[in-house]
């Protein structure tokens, strides 16, 4: 079975739409309608297959709590936290966040772009994110209302790259706490291999969905 990252072509390989006349990239249509529910996918994967407990509503990282340690390394994260601040803004809030072990809270961000090729490597684009917005350096959060320390972050990206490892022991490094990687992509091709009722069932109701609203865009009427 082929990976689905082959169900998304990017670059000169991408699918074309032949009826529009608006060029129209097929490829970027897929990307987006996965985009809209891939995190449901990731949150019950970590859940079912890792045993996490994942933790309903936004955790919030408050700006005024980060801590970024001195030297020259730091220094573009230490910049845009300035201009954060400068700008008035209060906090970020971060797609997720998961329990392990009893009260061991993971900060969960999930960044899935199939189609997104800045035509750098995967570990700068990623390093390009946390320094436009540091929040990678938290090490506690509001969630709810209640404040919870931070054991580690995990984050998701859309597929695996070369020396993936040495870059999650580097991120640790530079953050002083855990940093784990998941990649979409080999988290669907694990579902798919194993047809996990929970997984079958959530592409089930995106597909009828998709079928329900596709059906009345061509005006029939299905029941």
């Amino acid at each position: 079975m082929e990976s689905i990252t082959k169900s998304i072509l990017i670059g000169k390989n991408s699918r074309i739409s032949k009826c529009s006349l608006i060029p129209t990239d097929l490829d970027s249509i897929r990307a987006t309608v996965l985009g809209k529910f891939y995190e449901g996918i990731i949150a019950k994967w970590l859940v079912e297959i890792k045993k996490y407990q994942f933790l309903e509503g936004k955790p919030s990282v408050y700006w005024q709590d980060l801590k970024i340690p001195n030297g020259s390394k730091y220094k573009d994260y230490k910049n845009s936290l300035e201009n954060i601040k400068e700008n008035k803004k209060i906090r970020t809030n971060s797609d997720g966040l998961f329990e392990r072990n009893h009260h061991e809270y993971y900060l969960w961000e999930a960044k899935n772009w199939p189609k997104w090729n800045q035509g750098i490597p995967d570990e700068e684009q990623i390093l390009k994110i946390f320094k436009t917005s540091p929040w990678i350096f938290a090490k506690k959060v509001k969630h709810k209302g209640t404040g919870k320390l931070i054991r580690g972050v995990i984050f998701s990206w859309w597929k695996n790259f070369d020396k993936s490892k040495d870059f999650e022991k580097e991120i640790s490094r530079m953050i002083g706490s855990e940093f784990k990687m998941y990649f979409t992509s080999e988290i669907i091709d694990d579902c798919r291999e194993n047809q996990y009722d929970w997984y079958l069932s959530l592409i089930k109701e995106q597909q009828w969905n998709m079928r329900d609203f596709f059906y009345q865009l061509k005006g029939i009427d299905k029941k």
